[in-house]
């Protein structure tokens, strides 16, 4: 349901006996959905993929970010990097300033210095967000990173989807630039048929979406067996880190 401005027919006909659920994870669900699919929704078991937007309710299946986290910092430590760069043209999404605020907390703990570039915050948001799909989507933050003193520059960059990684890779390209040569680069999510041509390879931390689809099918199977239990339930995966060429190996071994 794209716009989440109409109640779908197979929800309003009553011929599902659940839902999965994905939303953008910015905005409010009671502001960005109409009134009548907010109440369509609750009326049946559902379960949220990734992460719950504001003001909703339900089970949800997702990463644990706070586990991604440390894997990056601890990742980026080892190989030297003192200088953190947080890179997200969309700030105020729940999963990402989640994100941010975790790894913030790990790099912290290991004396490195994180520092955001971020686009500007929406004023008002409607479902669907555009997606960004252009390297002009990232290029001012590119920008403002290359206008920073060489000496004082972060030497990685953390991003929170493959998808701004590979506009990321063709912002630094159109600016003459390598990504693991003149700025070191690790994301989340490891979306292969997105990152496959990425030369060199993304690092990439695996959120091991399939098994979190997976779990999300197991629970929305439970709770239709348990209509009773209205105890909302949050089910997490661990992630594992992929490594590939983009992160330099600053520390000398």
């Amino acid at each position: 349901v794209p716009q989440a401005d109409r109640v779908p027919p197979f929800l309003a006909k009553g011929q599902v006996d659940g839902v999965i659920l994905k939303s953008p994870l910015l905005g409010d669900w009671k502001s960005c959905a109409s009134p009548e699919l907010v109440a369509a929704i609750a009326r049946v078991p559902h379960v949220w993929l990734i992460g719950r937007p504001d003001s909703a309710g339900g089970d949800v299946c997702a990463v644990d970010n706070d586990a991604g986290a440390r894997l990056a910092a601890e990742y980026l430590h080892r190989h030297g990097h003192l200088r953190i760069g947080y890179l997200h043209p969309r700030p105020g999404q729940t999963r990402s300033e989640g994100l941010k605020l975790n790894f913030t907390m790990h790099a912290q703990r290991f004396g490195l210095r994180v520092e955001p570039f971020e686009g500007p915050l929406m004023e008002s948001v409607r479902w669907p967000l555009p997606a960004i799909t252009q390297p002009g989507g990232v290029m001012p933050l590119l920008d403002r990173w290359l206008a920073l003193p060489a000496a004082s520059r972060p030497t990685a960059m953390l991003v929170p989807a493959d998808s701004v990684a590979v506009q990321l890779y063709a912002a630094m390209r159109l600016r003459g630039l390598k990504v693991g040569r003149d700025l070191s680069l690790l994301s989340f999510n490891h979306e292969k048929p997105l990152v496959a041509g990425l030369t060199p390879p993304l690092t990439t931390i695996d959120i091991r979406a399939e098994t979190i689809g997976r779990r999300a099918v197991e629970r929305l199977l439970w709770r239709i067996d348990h209509p009773e239990d209205t105890i909302p339930t949050k089910i997490v995966v661990e992630p594992v880190l992929i490594e590939g060429g983009s992160v330099a190996n600053l520390a000398g071994s």
